[in-house]
């Protein structure tokens, strides 16, 4: 009887980890090489499923693909699934894994070092939801006035989709830099500079209520609207 599937968010966490008590015994199996190379030795990779040559039609199924591929390895040994970002919220592969078997999380310190307002998103999801549009509406919503880290910035196809993605939802031309586990945050856009949203519409409609806003605006009530 093989324990549950350990899942190791890196996100938060320094090189230096105390491998042997955190794994207690696991094998390791990385979601990507970059993740291995850097955190650790003797690691099994999935990378096929993002292989730049890798020919598919679509990025549908990469996730439920990866997930099954790392239950098959559970089966026979005991397995810590190490992946980016802070693992138990945001990654598209673990979500598909724990549908289909038990999964636990490493004790980690991810949810005292990201910011109190953030949203957290697997790159995979948002080149998924690229790749669909126009018809992605709410497959991945994202708000540009507010800021967010996504993660497994891996592969050149889901690379450019989410960058596609990001680059549209926060209006930029530009993206900032992935750090080396594959995590890249994206700051908060000024809702008077954002891509239309009703967001930024209910910060602009509060802004002109308040008591050194517009005279016209603070008079109004839903009746009068």
């Amino acid at each position: 009887m093989h324990r549950p599937i350990l899942v190791v968010g890196l996100y938060g966490r320094t090189l230096n980890l105390d491998w042997d008590s955190l794994l207690d015994g696991r094998t390791i199996v990385a979601r990507s090489r970059s993740l291995a190379e850097q955190y650790a030795s003797m690691t099994v990779t999935i990378d096929h499923a993002y292989d730049d040559d890798f020919e598919r039609d679509s990025l549908a199924r990469v996730d439920s693909e990866i997930a099954r591929d790392v239950a098959r390895r559970a089966e026979s040994a005991d397995i810590a699934y190490l992946v980016p970002g802070p693992g138990w919220t945001g990654d598209a592969t673990v979500i598909s894994l724990a549908e289909i078997t038990t999964v636990e999380f490493a004790p980690t310190t991810a949810i005292d070092v990201l910011p109190a307002r953030i949203q957290v998103i697997d790159a995979l999801l948002l080149a998924q939801a690229e790749e669909r549009a126009p018809f992605d509406s709410g497959s991945c919503p994202l708000e540009a006035t507010v800021p967010s880290l996504s993660f497994n910035w891996h592969g050149k196809r889901v690379v450019d989709l989410a960058t596609a993605r990001l680059k549209t939802v926060y209006g930029i031309a530009e993206l900032p830099t992935a750090d080396p586990t594959g995590s890249l945050a994206v700051p908060a856009h000024d809702p008077l500079d954002s891509p239309p949203s009703f967001a930024a519409l209910s910060w602009i409609t509060a802004r002109l209520r308040q008591p050194d806003g517009c005279p016209w605006d603070r008079e109004q009530t839903h009746d009068s609207l």
